[in-house]
């Protein structure tokens, strides 16, 4: 950026002395059409030298496709009703993937079997929602980059008030993730009567609405979003089941390149302020979103 403003500031000067040495006769006209030519020069290159550096301060153009793998998990992973990906995690990945010089590519998984879509290569990495916790060594993570509250969501007009009360209830949890295997190992949490595994959160939700089960457990922005589209007065329990850590998961054979230009991303990501605003934007709570993201 300095050559650039030397170039334009040299041009400037040039421009002060033609305006100088304008004056009668035929040598004045020779001067004046000389700074012409020369100010048309010297613009010319300080343009030219400042596209350049823009260019160089831009991100670099992709090199490679980085294919995420994701089951949709609103408002963190889902396709739009124009068929775009959208949300959270979307919007995250997008951006971190742009400032790595990666292409994003999303391939939605059986989230069940997501460890095969990953060891096939099918799918470079998983990306959605995907908490850290206990699964620090199942494989090689770029994160965390955002925490999420794991919370039990139950009807306003339940007896239920806290978590000692879910003892003999029903408790309908996404299969697979955290709050399936807390609350069937016990984990901190009272014996249940029946732990009911679902594929999808909506299935949850309707299972609340129509009182099948007694509560829900899982990540609480996504409960919120899908229990208030689907009309249900809801809220939560005091508490958390669980702070969960987000990360991206990677094998652990994969470039350790990649993971690197891409936490480098989303480090810069959470300093200059992207990750807030995207999270704002969805109706979160940035702050304590990134709560305990490292920022130096």
């Amino acid at each position: 950026m300095r050559l650039s403003c030397a170039a334009f500031e040299f041009a400037i000067i040039l421009f002060l002395g033609c305006i100088g040495s304008i004056g009668g006769g035929g040598v004045a006209l020779l001067r004046r059409r000389f700074c012409v030519l020369a100010l048309c020069a010297c613009s010319s290159v300080a343009i030219s030298l400042l596209t350049g550096c823009q260019q160089r301060e831009s991100a670099p153009e992709p090199t490679e496709t980085l294919t995420i793998g994701y089951d949709e998990y609103r408002p963190f992973v889902f396709v739009d009703d124009n068929g775009n990906m959208a949300g959270i995690d979307v919007e995250i990945a997008q951006e971190a993937c742009r400032r790595a010089g990666l292409r994003a590519e999303f391939k939605q998984v059986d989230w069940e079997n997501r460890d095969q879509f990953l060891e096939s290569g099918q799918v470079d990495c998983l990306w959605s929602c995907y908490s850290m916790n206990d699964r620090e060594d199942s494989y090689a993570w770029v994160g965390p980059y955002l925490y999420s509250r794991q919370a039990v969501a139950v009807l306003n007009d339940s007896p239920i008030q806290s978590f000692a009360d879910l003892a003999g209830t029903r408790v309908a949890v996404k299969a697979s993730t955290k709050p399936e295997s807390i609350f069937l190992e016990r984990a901190g949490v009272p014996a249940v009567k029946n732990v009911y595994c679902l594929s999808d959160v909506s299935e949850m939700a309707a299972a609340l609405r129509n009182k099948f089960v007694d509560a829900l457990a899982g990540h609480a922005a996504t409960l919120a979003w899908y229990l208030q589209n689907t009309g249900v007065d809801y809220r939560f329990l005091d508490g958390e089941l669980l702070r969960a850590a987000l990360g991206v998961a990677f094998p652990q054979n994969s470039s350790t390149a990649v993971r690197s230009a891409l936490g480098d991303a989303l480090h810069q990501m959470s300093l200059d302020g992207t990750t807030a605003a995207i999270v704002q934007s969805y109706g979160l709570d940035s702050q304590k979103a990134l709560s305990g993201v490292e920022h130096e």
